[in-house]
């Protein structure tokens, strides 16, 4: 079985190598407006039958552009030869994980542990895993997972239900099933513990991330790259006017991406990287100042330090925020 795992193969004929362990399940903390997501819950008015359809026809489809059978289609070639630069290049394993929910979430591991039992264990990079989250139309065949394993950390890296050959959609509790499940892998198959994982997510993967880093607390750290604080500003500007209220509803009840809220229940280390010239997660595309990024360090900021961020300070730190690196250094000698 090792050995054939050196070539590619037809994922939807391959065997379960790790299913989801009820046994093993993390408490889920409840969201506010989770009691919604029900098909019960639909019926309580003509808007939410309208926006229970948005989600289940276009609109997951419109946040998660990867799950698109077209994008897979045109994207076949270029993620073919990514796994084989993954296995070939850099000793990758690929393997299946089956959900709670059924679905099959395909996975890469690339593992940096020293076999020489003389090397410094608790030094080597290779004892930490990094677990990858990509973006919204992103997989781990051509995304983030390069550049932890630049760094000589081991890596694991997996696709979004309905990404790849992935199977499901990213509705919430896909999401979420899947991430639980590939924390699961990590530390029960892989045989890493929470405080030798770092999870780094690119964009929408903030939302899984930090999903993660709020149920399993004691992970080593967090990086979040071109991450927003919530994805409702976000769907509310690609929107005319006249729906907003529609979006606005549709979002909270069936794809509440609250980045922000997830990473308030964690008190690890965090990274945040900016991109100031990101036109996705701003709201205003090139106008640093309504990057979401801003909003989501500030969130994070007031939630830590409450007695250190107010109003007047929260002034100062947004003047900070929109200031080009250049003029970082002139602003601080006003401080």
């Amino acid at each position: 079985m090792k050995n054939i795992k050196n070539y590619d193969f037809e994922f939807e004929s391959w065997p379960v190598e790790y299913e989801y362990n009820q046994s093993l399940a993390v408490p889920r903390r409840q969201d506010p407006s989770g009691w919604r997501s029900s098909i019960a819950s639909i019926i309580r008015s003509p808007c939410s039958v309208i926006g229970y359809m948005v989600i289940h026809t276009f609109g997951i489809r419109m946040i998660y552009p990867g799950s698109t059978s077209i994008l897979n289609y045109i994207l076949f070639n270029v993620l073919l030869d990514g796994r084989k630069a993954l296995i070939e290049g850099m000793n990758g394993i690929r393997y299946k994980l089956k959900t709670k929910d059924a679905n099959y979430i395909d996975t890469m591991f690339v593992d940096k542990r020293p076999r020489d039992r003389n090397a410094s264990q608790e030094a080597h990079k290779g004892n930490t895993l990094v677990i990858c989250s990509e973006g919204n139309a992103g997989f781990y065949e051509n995304g983030i997972m390069p550049t932890a394993i630049n760094a000589d950390f081991s890596v694991l890296g997996w696709n979004h239900p309905g990404f790849g050959c992935s199977t499901g959609m990213p509705y919430l509790d896909q999401e979420q099933n899947a991430m639980e499940t590939v924390m699961q892998f990590a530390i029960h198959k892989l045989g890493f513990p929470p405080n030798q994982i770092i999870l780094y997510g690119w964009s929408i993967g903030g939302y899984s991330t930090t999903w993660a880093a709020r149920h399993y607390t004691d992970v080593k750290a967090v990086v979040l790259d071109a991450t927003f604080d919530d994805i409702l500003p976000l769907a509310v500007r690609q929107m005319p006017d006249m729906l907003e209220p529609l979006v606005k509803m549709t979002i909270r009840c069936y794809a509440d991406l609250n980045v922000a809220e997830n990473l308030a229940d964690y008190h690890g280390p965090v990274k945040l990287i900016r991109r100031s010239q990101d036109e996705i997660i701003a709201t205003d595309p090139g106008n640093l100042a309504t990057n979401r990024g801003n909003m989501l360090l500030t969130k994070l900021l007031k939630r830590r330090y409450p007695q250190l961020i107010n109003n007047q300070t929260e002034k100062v730190l947004y003047r900070w925020l929109i200031t080009t690196a250049a003029d970082q250094g002139k602003f601080q000698q006003f401080l």
